[in-house]
């Protein structure tokens, strides 16, 4: 029986949320109210470039992480009428694999006696929060991990955030050259991304007194052949290939699922370049995490880097089993619908194939 998707949950990221869930962190949430008209000037200023104040973001965590948090400040910076700036080295991961522009809050114009107003997602890490509108005069400083497509795009969005989201999230040349070079060798096949995150999270999975296991579960092998076994449905053996990027390769390989049959190929590049060729293919298959998240969300949106799919927005398949959902952290502090795009399709333990 297929659940709706408001009984899937998602958890992207680092272990660390875990306890954030559980540990308030420091800060509060502000309630601002603005008229429409009001608003609707400020944005109109900002499109010229007339205004001056500015939404701060400071990154957490890697890629996929700083991937969420830069879309959503693109999304609420244009709702608030506020420009987004970044506050990382120069060396982030976002900034090493993508065009941008990432404009730094140190370089802006902003005026230093200008009041700062913190907008904290707190625990919520998992849910949309609407965090209203600031005052006109202020900074905001924006606090967590926005874990959220609705903050970007969402059916109510404004088609220019996905846009400018999009745009900078462009690859950089180099990067581009490389992925493009490798998927060329595929380039008659049905190309299927295939993410397999593990690491940290296998190794919090061996202590059985772990408090992750009341809160999620770790996809098994017979998820990925699942949903493997659907896409050859689909398209047919001879015609596909599988892509496989993992933290994990070895445990990949000792899989009997992901060796000794055809139309399996390893990418055991760069954590970026893995990225890439990922995002470059025609579908997606994850079980959970950002990485996995974006890879598969640039899959599904047709955007100007698709030299090597031309095809337009691939299909996603999730492990749709992640999150205990009796638990209440997950009830708490996830909201399913807020985290996977209504067109991914989750694969459930026991689902032996896709059903839309």
């Amino acid at each position: 029986m297929v659940r709706s998707l408001a009984s899937v949950c998602f958890k992207g990221g680092l272990i660390i949320s875990i306890f954030l869930i559980i540990v308030q962190q420091l800060g509060f949430l502000v309630p601002f109210s603005a008229t429409t008209g009001g608003m609707a000037t400020v944005r109109r200023k900002l499109n010229k470039g007339e205004t001056t104040f500015y939404l701060q973001k400071p990154m957490r965590g890697r890629l996929g992480n700083q991937m969420f948090q830069w879309a959503s400040a693109i999304g609420i910076g244009h709702e608030a009428g506020l420009k987004p700036c970044v506050d990382m080295p120069s060396d982030q991961d976002i900034a090493n694999v993508f065009v941008g522009p990432f404009p730094l809050c140190s370089n802006t114009e902003k005026n230093s006696s200008t009041p700062i107003i913190e907008w904290d997602e707190k625990s919520r890490f998992g849910m949309y929060n609407d965090f209203g509108s600031p005052p006109l005069e202020s900074n905001v400083k924006l606090v967590g991990y926005l874990y959220s497509f609705k903050y970007f795009n969402d059916a109510s969005t404004d088609q220019v955030v996905l846009n400018r989201v999009m745009e900078s999230f462009d690859f950089k040349p180099e990067i581009e050259k490389e992925r493009n070079a490798y998927l060329s060798q595929f380039k008659r096949r049905v190309k299927i991304g295939i993410h397999v995150r593990r690491g940290d999270y296998a190794k919090e999975w061996e202590n059985p007194k772990s408090i992750m296991h009341e809160i999620h579960r770790m996809p098994t092998a017979s998820f990925y052949e699942n949903a493997m076994n659907s896409m050859i449905r689909q398209f047919g053996e001879d015609n596909i290939v599988f892509i496989i990027a993992s933290d994990d390769p070895e445990w990949c390989m000792s899989q009997d699922v992901f060796r000794g049959r055809p139309g399996i190929a390893f990418s055991r590049k760069s954590a970026e370049l893995d990225f890439a060729i990922l995002a470059g293919c025609d579908h997606m298959i994850f079980g959970f995490g950002t990485y996995g998240w974006w890879a598969s969300f640039l899959v599904s949106v047709n955007h100007r880097n698709r030299e090597t799919r031309p095809l337009g927005g691939g299909q996603v398949v999730y492990y749709g089993d992640f999150f205990v959902l009796s638990s209440k952290v997950v009830i708490d502090y996830i909201r399913c619908e807020d985290i996977y795009p209504p067109e991914w399709t989750p694969l459930y333990d026991g689902e032996k194939t896709i059903t839309s």
